[in-house]
């Protein structure tokens, strides 16, 4: 038998099922191969390598150019006379990217239109095309990929919204059972609800019945008693009668006999008062009328609450916050069609906390047409968190982040030039009466212009007194007049509402008087800014003392340095805003210093007008390195916040006046306007 020589050829079926793209990855920069810029090499060692790495490797070989090591198995490799380029092409790489581009050539759909291309996905909006029908469309901004990719990411997409899909299931069903276990725990608590509430109901029918059964027993009783006593005082006469008879029909003397008939006559009137029962037997129980009235109120009694109400639908409008201002958060309840509910009585649970996360306080109003009022007053600044649960579910959007701000915006202004009745020149000071009318200063103009409480205009007052344009003071007397104040003429004037004078005064210690404030004495406080000092006079114009110093400061007196301001507290303590605020006794001696005075070499702060409101807040204008705004300082405690706006900012302010429901009107000099806040 001749020997044979005999190759063993192994073959291997390739699907496109067998591999996935790792086979046709460069291990070496895991880039995968193409034609182009990593196209598949193979090596002496059988190891196949991008022709980009071996180049690279290739390069970077500085002790031999001629050989290379395979970045896989490490084996020194010769390179050919052609270079990197030479190594042959890996035809079994080479065949599996042929196998995938036919495979996905099979599974990418051609349009429809233009059979020849290949369809493409625009990311960007969700649409498939090819490059000759709307490619133009989906340029620029556009993310366009193949849609082989696509249908790839598509695919994970879909099966991460798969598996979103299941899990929300899952917890919606994990939810529809808890709150069906919630109902059964509530069913089960009304129906003992409804049980103890008519066992208390029977229980209370039980006792009003022993009462009415005991009193018709009391009553039975106390009849027969009558009854009982008026038969014994009946057989007691018959006894009587009896025994007064006995031997009758033997007596022969007349005069007995005619004596026993006159007490037998008595007695025959006595008992003719006992034919007549003391008592009586009527005794019927009424009860129909009562329960006439008393059926409605039974049909009443109790009654079971529920609601329809859809807590992911529900919605909450904020408006915005401001340190100390009560700000409102309202929230309308909804149904689970969509529909807003008329009635309230839902369970809703609200927790408010500061960026410290430290509870704030508020309060939850039922405004019983579906709707919940929150009312709360933030004091530090920054996010608060407003979470709102009805049923232990967050409404939609809870938790709510609310940013509260420090500037408080006007809610109405009056003024400016050229709007005829309503403009203003330079206005600098403004009172108010008992009826909210507002009297302001309009300095430029040389009068006092009248508004109601609306803002609308109801006059103007122009009288001697206003000339010269140097009146710069108002204040309301207790009477109800108006004390004006002239640095010009140096004239104090007091006038009516209507305009009429009643009064002037003035004194030769007056240099610049500029502003001024009554007390409830009618007592006159001027301050002179040029005469450094705080004159008060009687309500005759009789100068009663003057304020020169201040506190003493090391055994040194100090003086006033700037005075702007001054008012009065109910008290009648004087104010007065000097380059700080001091507070001094109604008789003009030092009290306090509400704020402290700027230490030396600061300047570019200085207060314009201060005022104090029937609660005892100090309110003063201020201006510090052109920043304008109103400091509200508590009386006897540090200062509160500050009434600045971001969105109309004050220029210049002076004066100011306050109403009993925190509102603050302020004189805006350098706006020619006046200007209304909420401050509380």
């Amino acid at each position: 038998m001749s020997s044979q020589t005999s190759a063993l050829v192994e073959t291997v079926s390739i699907n496109y099922e067998d591999f996935n793209e790792s086979f046709l990855t460069c291990s070496t920069c895991l880039s995968l191969y193409d034609g182009a810029e990593h196209p598949p090499k193979l090596l002496p060692c059988s190891h196949t390598v991008c022709f980009s790495c071996l180049e690279i490797i290739a390069s970077n070989n500085t002790v031999d150019v001629n050989s290379i090591r395979c970045p896989i198995c490490r084996e020194s490799i010769t390179l050919p006379q052609g270079g990197v380029s030479a190594f042959p092409p890996s035809f079994l790489v080479n065949q599996l990217l042929d196998l995938m581009a036919r495979q996905r050539r099979e599974i990418v759909p051609k349009c429809a239109t233009h059979m020849s291309q290949e369809l493409l996905f625009c990311e960007t909006c969700d649409t498939i095309f090819c490059i000759m029908c709307e490619g133009s469309v989906h340029g620029g901004t556009h993310t366009v990929i193949p849609f082989s990719i696509a249908i790839k990411r598509m695919s994970e997409i879909l099966i991460y919204k798969a598996q979103r899909c299941v899990q929300n299931l899952n917890s919606a069903q994990e939810n529809v059972t808890t709150e069906l276990n919630r109902l059964e725990c509530n069913s089960s608590e009304a129906i003992q609800a409804v049980n103890d509430s008519f066992d208390a109901l029977q229980a209370h029918i039980r006792e009003r019945q022993q009462a009415i059964l005991s009193s018709i027993d009391n009553i039975c009783t106390q009849k027969k008693k009558a009854f009982k006593e008026q038969q014994q005082l009946i057989e007691a006469e018959k006894v009587k009668v009896e025994r007064d008879c006995d031997g009758l029909e033997s007596e022969m003397e007349v005069r007995h006999i005619t004596k026993k008939i006159a007490d037998l006559n008595e007695r025959l009137d006595a008992t003719s008062m006992l034919a007549e029962p003391r008592e009586n037997a009527f005794m019927k129980y009424v009860w129909e009328e009562q329960m006439h009235r008393l059926s409605p109120s039974i049909a009443s009694f109790g009654k079971v609450k529920t609601s329809t109400t859809f807590p992911a639908l529900c919605k909450c409008e904020i408006e915005s916050a401001t340190t100390f201002i009560e700000s409102t958060a309202l929230v309308t309840t909804i149904d689970c069609n969509g529909r807003q509910r008329r009635d309230g009585g839902d369970p809703i649970d609200v927790s408010f906390t500061d960026s410290d996360g430290e509870n704030c306080d508020y309060k939850l109003e039922d405004m019983q047409d579906g709707t919940y009022a929150i009312s709360y007053m933030p004091r530090v600044l920054g996010p608060h968190q407003l979470n709102v649960t009805i049923f232990d579910r967050p409404i939609r959007g809870s938790p709510f982040e609310i940013q509260v701000s420090p500037h408080i915006n006007p809610v109405s202004k009056v003024g400016g030039k050229g709007n005829g009745y309503l403009d203003f020149s330079q206005p600098t000071s403004v009172v108010i009466d008992s009826n909210g009318n507002l009297y302001i200063l309009d300095t430029g103009n040389n009068r006092i212009k009248c508004l109601a409480s609306d803002g609308s205009y109801v006059g103007h007052i122009t009288t001697d007194g206003l000339e010269k344009h140097g009146c710069t003071g108002i204040a309301m007397t207790p009477s109800g007049t108006i004390m004006a104040v002239n640095w010009r003429t140096k004239l104090i004037t007091e006038l009516d509402v209507e305009g009429k004078v009643v009064k002037q005064f003035t004194s030769p210690e007056l240099q610049q008087p500029m502003c001024i404030a009554v007390n409830s004495k009618s007592d006159v406080i001027i301050a002179d800014n040029t005469a450094e000092c705080v004159f008060i006079f009687d309500n005759a114009g009789r100068l009663k003392r003057k304020i020169e110093e201040t506190e003493t400061e090391s055994g040194v007196a100090c003086r006033f340095k700037y005075i702007a301001g001054v008012t009065v507290a109910p008290n009648d303590d004087i104010i007065v805003a000097d380059n700080h605020i001091i507070a001094f006794n109604s008789d003009g001696t030092f009290k306090r210093r509400v704020t402290q005075a700027p230490t030396k070499g600061k300047s570019g702060s200085f207060y314009s007008g201060i005022t104090i409101d029937v609660h005892g807040n100090i309110l003063a204008t201020k201006t510090e390195r052109g920043r304008c705004c109103v400091e509200v300082h508590r009386i006897e405690d540090h200062i509160l916040f500050y009434i600045d706006s971001s969105l109309d900012r004050l220029k210049r302010p002076s004066g100011l006046v306050t109403t009993n429901d925190y509102r603050l009107y302020v004189c805006d000099l350098g706006n020619d306007s006046v200007k209304k806040y909420k401050y509380r």
